[in-house]
């Protein structure tokens, strides 16, 4: 699993030139925000989505010191070639990264939630004006950002932080904004191709280990020795319950959430449990609230009333690694509890425009541990009817998990299929036809799905409907009144096709 032709270790101090190959992907451009704080001449290439002031791939980035990479460049691709004929060094994005984080640094990773708690622990870093700088995986909707450096006017010129500090009164905004900063980083440390055992900090957060990406991992102990060099790489580490007892990391600090199974959590019950598996802070007495979540917080700190502005048990979990990470700053109860109540969300987390009172959601949900998790949510927020329109991530996920896939998506009474999010692997029509004919079987005799293709939408019932164009979409969901909800979900085309829809109807 080690990519030989590319440079070990860290740059040196004297590079100032970098070239970015796949400079227009998430975590690429978190990175460039960092090296344009930091005054690094930066030129880029980007097949996907090229602009005009990127190189082509056949054009040489002659004036640089070196190339920095994502896992989804291969070494064939013109511009490493190149590096490697000149001894050019080529550094993945995590090993740049690693070379520009300060000595306190908070790096998250795990299978799922990595993001949102990401973002969490950010934005109550800015509340408690601690001045974060952060590199994350998708935008926080508070800062309209996913990168900063050093960001400090962002916190302090934010209309979020503004309210709180009105509410906190002017004498304590005052004594925040004379906090010397501590230069605290908060990354976002992807797992997906094992490249979190570079980018490690101070302190280490695991959220949770399941078996995806298993193209790049082949087998569960690959998987679990990736996680365990990351858990080793630094003087603390915070993670799930279950990611300590599955794992060997005797000192860390874990989390979870305390669930009386008799008594079911939902809309109308909650949990009354008690911390069952020895964790050192848990969640109990969970209650769904309106738009988002309402616990008490027990263990290293005791918070009764908890109000998390974003829905979902999972989030929960997210929002108890964040705290865990936090007590160490000293920040106060009242600060930690404002930007809980005031968090709203990340990009393609549960994404919501409302219109007309329908809600119009998009989530990332790319495996089915995910879409089990996010069907379960958003069932408790008592919509009438939920259309959704579905784009799997991968086709290698797809024939991994297809049977779980099939179960939790025959569960939804509306549904469009988009077709297969391809990265870089064969595409594979079959296996696609198959997926939607197991779908159909699975579903009840008043159910009904829709083939969404290159913008054309088929249906296997009594009629047929082709479509190519944006409005059309919205034959599939023109039936959906008020508290219905409209639910895109993947990180593909689906997302280009949410954000057209929510300009038509704004």
């Amino acid at each position: 699993m080690k990519n030989l032709w590319k440079t070990d270790g860290l740059p040196s101090n004297d590079i100032k030139k970098a070239h970015m190959i796949g400079v227009a992907g998430l975590g690429m451009q978190s990175l460039k925000t960092w090296l344009d704080t930091k005054n690094y001449q930066i030129t880029g290439t980007d097949d996907y989505q090229h602009k005009s002031w990127m190189l082509k791939s056949d054009q040489m980035p002659i004036d640089t010191d070196c190339i920095i990479v994502s896992s989804v460049i291969k070494p064939n691709h013109p511009q490493c070639l190149w590096a490697i004929q000149n001894n050019i060094p080529i550094f993945h994005r995590a090993s740049f990264a690693k070379y520009l984080l300060s000595k306190e640094s908070i790096c998250i990773s795990g299978s799922h939630g990595k993001t949102t708690t990401s973002g969490l622990t950010t934005w109550i870093l800015y509340n408690a004006n601690l001045n974060p700088s952060f590199m994350l995986g998708d935008q926080i909707q508070n800062l309209k950002s996913s990168a900063q450096y050093n960001a400090h006017d962002i916190s302090m010129h934010n209309k979020d932080f503004q309210h709180i500090s009105k509410q906190n009164g002017d004498s304590e905004y005052n004594n925040k904004a004379n906090h010397k900063p501590q230069n605290i980083c908060v990354i976002e440390s992807d797992e997906s191709d094992g490249s979190m055992q570079k980018l490690t900090g101070k302190t280490n957060i695991i959220t949770n280990i399941d078996e995806d990406h298993m193209d790049y991992y082949k087998d569960r102990s690959n998987l679990l020795c990736s996680f365990q060099n990351f858990a080793d790489q630094c003087e603390k580490c915070i993670c799930h319950i279950n990611v300590k007892n599955a794992l060997n990391i005797p000192n860390a600090i874990t989390y979870s959430i305390q669930n009386d199974t008799s008594n079911p959590i939902n809309a109308q019950h909650h949990t009354i449990g008690s911390n069952l598996h020895g964790s050192d802070i848990y969640a109990e007495n969970i209650k769904f609230h309106k738009n988002g979540m309402l616990f008490d917080v027990k263990g290293l700190i005791n918070m009764k009333d908890v109000f998390l502005n974003i829905p979902g048990i999972y989030n929960i979990e997210n929002a108890l690694a964040a705290i865990a990470v936090i007590i160490q700053y000293n920040i106060s109860e009242e600060t930690l509890r404002t930007s809980l109540s005031t968090f709203k969300g990340m990009k393609k987390r549960i994404e919501t425009h409302k219109h007309n009172d329908i809600d119009f959601i998009l989530d990332y949900a790319h495996h089915p541990h995910s879409l089990k998790l996010l069907l379960q949510t958003l069932s408790n927020q008592k919509y009438n009817n939920i259309y959704c329109i579905i784009e799997i991530h991968k086709y290698s996920r797809l024939k991994k998990d297809f049977d779980n896939f099939v179960k939790h998506i025959s569960t939804m009474k509306h549904v469009a299929l988009l077709p297969v999010h391809n990265v870089n692997e064969y595409e594979d029509s079959d296996l696609f036809e198959n997926f939607y004919q197991s779908i159909k079987r699975h579903q009840s005799a008043e159910q009904n799905i829709k083939l969404h293709q290159n913008f054309q939408i088929s249906t296997y019932n009594t009629s047929c409907i082709k479509v190519k164009s944006i409005q059309d979409i919205q034959q599939f969901i023109q039936s959906a009144q008020k508290s219905d909800a409209v639910l895109f979900i993947g990180a593909g085309s689906v997302c280009k096709l949410y954000y057209d829809l929510v300009n038509i109807l704004n």
